[in-house]
């Protein structure tokens, strides 16, 4: 229920190289059953924001019943991508009354629904999760609750009223929720010890937190400072592009700024009839990227439960699926942390809603799946693709159509190239770059730049300096 979303918001060269990479992905990643594998436990420490590599699991994509049990037996699929944080989507008992099938319309704050398990499958989660390196991140609704909520009738203070004393929802749309009142402290603290209770009954790493604009920015820094006397490492990821997240306390915050950016870059067409040069990803985000730190950073994404559900999926926003990896690349090597819906990595085009079951096939694009793995894996291989090391270049009309930036971290270099148009290009190479030997780190061939470079459609390179 983003807040963003519901108020409105294959050249030759890689067709070998994705054959090679293809080739050397088995069946070592494979599942062996329920909780993920029999790999030996790995030393867990929560990540700082700048290592993030997080995926969204939708409960409802994985099992009709007993989903934490399915989120579990998948685990070892979803750390092949590279993923040290796992989000899961509200798990928590929902409403009946006015009650639509959107898991964002919570009775209990401190209860699972029957529909997703129990606390001890919850709690197996998070130790299998842990034993592979992962945190796990709840998702923590607190701008409203369902109409029949236990508050509401012990508590009518604790909700927005008018004035005749009717409880109102945040906004129309959202009739099947009710709006708290952040005027009430005993509400604001029974929140945060709501909040608590999953730190120390289930040993979770932290909360994203749906709808963050939509909740006092004091009310965040109190939770925040609560919940770190618990557990003083926790992560905390609020859905909301407030300048003041970081100050109250948040380690990280959500890119739909860029998001918006990658939309246009991809498909819009400014006034005078011209696409958006690619230049822009770099001149819009400059100042933004300088503020970020390795312990603040912005959650980048070519899709989430919002946008599959509402508008396009990845798949269907981006051209195809190569249009859809093109991005991601983007989305991963640029300078966020990125970001995987469940379901992203299968390439699925289709739209498909969270407020009901779906059969997802996880098969159903293994090339794809494979390439989220490989570049995943380069990813996370080193901290190269990181802020701190990222030359970007802001002003290049000549290379409209190729986002391109550097990534030097003294021991590697690395020269990433994205034609961002559903069309051949041409990369016009500056002359810093002529003549230099690259080695495709998708492919592992060789390539060296000469005065410019023919590039297909949505083909991307990751070179890395020899």
């Amino acid at each position: 229920m983003s807040m963003n979303c519901r108020k409105k918001l294959a050249s030759v060269l890689f067709l070998c190289g994705l054959s090679f990479f293809m080739s050397g992905c088995k069946d070592e990643d494979k599942n062996s059953g329920e909780g993920g594998g029999n790999d030996q436990p790995v030393a867990f420490v929560i990540p700082k924001a700048e290592d993030v590599v997080m995926y969204e699991a939708n409960p409802r994509v994985f099992a009709e019943t007993n989903s934490l049990k399915a989120i579990e037996a998948r685990l070892d699929d979803i750390k092949s991508l590279g993923v040290n944080v796992l989000w899961i989507m509200p798990i928590y008992t929902h409403g009946v009354e006015k009650y639509k099938g959107s898991p964002y319309c919570i009775k209990n704050y401190t209860a699972i629904d029957a529909e997703y398990g129990t606390m001890d499958d919850l709690k197996s989660l998070v130790s299998s999760a842990h034993n592979k390196g992962m945190a796990v991140l709840m998702d923590w609704v607190a701008n409203h609750t369902s109409w029949d909520n236990v508050w509401i009738e012990e508590h009518k203070d604790w909700y927005t009223q008018d004035s005749e004393g009717n409880i109102l929802p945040p906004i129309a749309a959202w009739s099947d929720v009710a709006d708290l009142n952040y005027d009430n402290a005993e509400m604001r603290q029974a929140m945060i010890d709501a909040m608590k209770f999953w730190i120390t009954e289930a040993g979770v790493d932290g909360f994203r937190c749906d709808a963050a604009d939509y909740v006092p920015i004091d009310f965040w820094q109190d939770a925040v400072s609560q919940l770190r006397t618990v557990k003083n490492d926790i992560l905390m990821l609020a859905e909301g592009n407030k300048a003041d997240y970081f100050s109250a306390g948040f380690n990280m915050d959500f890119g739909w700024t860029f998001y918006g950016y990658l939309n246009s870059v991809y498909n819009e067409k400014s006034k005078s009839g011209n696409n958006y040069p690619a230049c822009q990803l770099a001149s819009s985000m400059n100042s933004r990227l300088a503020a970020l730190t390795a312990d603040h950073r912005t959650l980048f994404f070519t899709t989430n439960h919002d946008k599959s559900a509402d508008e396009k999926t990845d798949v269907l926003l981006f051209n195809g699926n190569r249009g859809a990896m093109s991005a991601f690349v983007i989305v991963t090597t640029f300078a966020g942390s990125p970001l995987i819906y469940s379901s992203q990595e299968t390439g699925h085009k289709d739209k498909f809603s969270f407020f009901t079951y779906y059969n997802l096939n996880w098969d159903e694009n293994p090339e794809i799946t494979a390439e989220y793995q490989k570049l995943m894996s380069i990813y996370t291989a080193s901290d190269i693709f990181r802020n701190k090391y990222m030359t970007a270049y802001p002003k290049d009309k000549v290379n409209a159509d190729i986002f391109y930036y550097v990534h030097d971290n003294g021991k590697q270099n690395v020269l990433v190239l994205v034609n961002v148009r559903n069309a051949e290009a041409t990369f016009t190479v500056p002359a810093e770059f002529q003549g230099i030997s690259y080695r495709n780190m998708m492919g592992g061939e060789d390539i060296t730049l000469a005065e410019s470079l023919t590039m297909p459609a949505y083909q991307y390179y990751i070179l890395e300096k020899k």
